[in-house]
Formats: structure tokens, C-alpha cells, sequence
């Protein structure tokens, strides 16, 4: 009876433990719904090590400076293949929402 007890102990506190690691894992998915600007132009991998940089980031001002400097990296990325990231371009008035997008670069002139 003893062994049965400890066996159900031992394993209703491995369940719990295992529980405890899904939800900090999706608390943390939760708190990382900011859409990553530019994630178009980037790979699975540079995705994810966004995502790390900005959740280990110890003040919103150290989060502000990383997404500044990757702001920076994808405009210099898309600028290279003659492209413009939505939110580049002045406003315009009326139109679809606000949503970002791409638009190819002819000449310095949008279209």
C-alpha cells in the first residue's frame, strides 16, 4: 500500500512539474503577440532569436533599443532588393486600413 502511495505521489508531482513547464511556456507565447516588423524578410530561426532577445530584455527601454536596431537591419534588407516596407510610405489618405505590406521600389518612385 505504501509503494502504491508513493508511486501515485511521484507521479501526480511529475504531471504537476510538467504542467508548470506548459504553462510558462505559453505565458510566454501570451506575452510575445507583438507582430514582428518585417518578419516577412526573415528566417524561421532569426524569427525565434527576435522573439528570445525581446522576452530576456530586462526593461522596456533595453526591448525599445532591440527593436530599433532591427527595424534598422530590415530596412537596410529590403532596401538592398529594391523593396519598401509598408509603413514606410507616407500616409495616403483613404485606402484599405492600415496594414503593413510591401511595394517594390522603381526608382525612388512607389507604386
Amino acid at each position: 500500500m505504501l509503494k502504491k502511495t508513493l508511486m501515485i505521489t511521484l507521479l501526480t508531482s511529475v504531471l504537476a512539474s510538467t504542467a508548470g513547464l506548459t504553462l510558462a511556456a505559453d505565458q510566454n507565447q501570451e506575452r510575445f503577440k507583438e507582430k514582428i516588423y518585417g518578419s516577412q524578410f526573415m528566417t524561421k530561426e532569426e524569427r525565434t532569436e527576435y522573439r528570445n532577445k525581446i522576452l530576456s530584455a530586462k526593461t522596456e527601454k533595453e526591448r525599445e533599443n532591440i527593436r530599433v536596431k532591427h527595424r534598422e537591419l530590415i530596412k537596410e534588407r529590403t532596401k538592398k532588393y529594391g523593396l519598401v516596407i509598408e509603413d514606410d510610405i507616407p500616409e495616403r489618405s483613404g485606402g484599405m486600413g492600415s496594414g503593413m505590406g510591401v511595394r517594390r521600389s522603381f526608382g525612388g518612385e512607389q507604386r
